[in-house]
């Protein structure tokens, strides 16, 4: 049993650290984009394009590319909510109609 509680904790910390470190890329690519959004152009570099404008275009097209990821699981995860409210009422709902509390009258 402490094998299975450590592996889950490890697989716990290593996923929880995945996501931080997603959020930190993710704010830091925002930062950037931010920060040298009208920079000065050097358009002698690399192929004749701006270095920060290669940056700032391929930033925004990773965080197009993660927030519609987003999108689509907080979607998914509202759904799964509303679904389970629904649940949760009709289960309460058939709960409190039995046959005593309705005043049903049982004849053999």
């Amino acid at each position: 049993m402490r094998r299975t509680k450590s592996k889950n904790t490890l697989k716990q910390t290593i996923v929880v650290t995945l996501l931080v470190c997603l959020i930190i890329v993710f704010l830091l690519s925002e930062a950037f984009v931010l920060l040298h959004s009208d920079h000065n152009h050097d358009h002698d570099g690399i192929g004749g394009s701006c270095a920060v404008c290669v940056q700032i275009s391929s930033l925004e097209n990773l965080l197009k590319q993660l927030s519609l990821s987003v999108d689509g699981v907080v979607f998914a995860l509202i759904n799964l909510f509303v679904a389970l409210i629904i649940l949760f009422c009709a289960a309460s709902l058939i709960k409190s109609q039995t046959p005593v509390k309705l005043k049903i009258q049982m004849n053999n």
